[in-house]
């Protein structure tokens, strides 16, 4: 995530793809922003989400949380 989150694959039900984005993550270096990424799910949720559909997050990381605001509260902020 590093300072700010990004959208590597934007929500879709195409397995293949998502299988695809996810052997070609990167690390990035540098700090652990979880917050934003949650953030970043939320948008994407909002801005792509289905109706009725369950909203599920699977968070990969690199590390401990180091920046940006708390995780706890960004993802309590997610749930419904």
């Amino acid at each position: 995530i590093a300072v700010s989150a990004h959208t590597d694959l934007e929500l879709t039900g195409d397995k293949e793809s998502a299988i695809a984005a996810i052997k070609e993550l990167t690390q990035d270096k540098g700090s652990t922003n979880t917050a934003s990424g949650l953030a970043s799910s939320g948008k994407e949720f909002a801005k792509d989400g289905r109706e009725g559909a369950p909203k599920v997050v699977i968070l990969i990381t690199d590390g401990e949380s180091n920046a940006g605001s708390d995780p706890v509260t960004a993802a309590d902020d997610l749930k419904v």
